[in-house]
């Protein structure tokens, strides 16, 4: 029978594996929502160029518009590379996590098969 340390182990182990996974939803969640509103940014740029004649705008003004969507577009890589880090970063920890549950598991079922 295994012995009631190796229990908790596993209890520990189990409510590490759910404090990353809750971490791996905020994540998601927050990379959508800011996706969202880089949307709605592409959304009122859209509705903007429609407002106006495109042969009546300034270059001036078409550099602006470039600036802008250049801008964003190195948020949403900069901020898609963070969350893939993250991800990276929380799977390593799943990993380890798995590796220590495996180990616990050898561990019992060494202790079971000398009994």
């Amino acid at each position: 029978m295994p012995s009631q340390g190796s229990f908790n182990d596993m209890k520990t182990i189990i409510g590490s594996r759910k404090e990353i996974s809750a971490e791996i939803q905020v994540a998601e969640h927050s990379k959508y929502s800011r996706f969202m509103t880089m949307e709605n940014c592409y959304k009122q740029q859209k509705g903007n160029s429609r407002e106006t004649n495109a042969d009546g705008l300034a270059v001036t003004d078409l550099i602006h518009w470039k600036s802008r969507l250049q801008t964003a577009l190195i948020q949403i890589r900069s901020r898609k590379t963070h969350l893939m880090l993250e991800s990276v970063k929380g799977l390593h920890q799943k990993e380890k996590l798995l590796r220590e549950e495996n180990k616990l598991l050898e561990d019992n079922m060494a202790r079971i098969k000398e009994k």
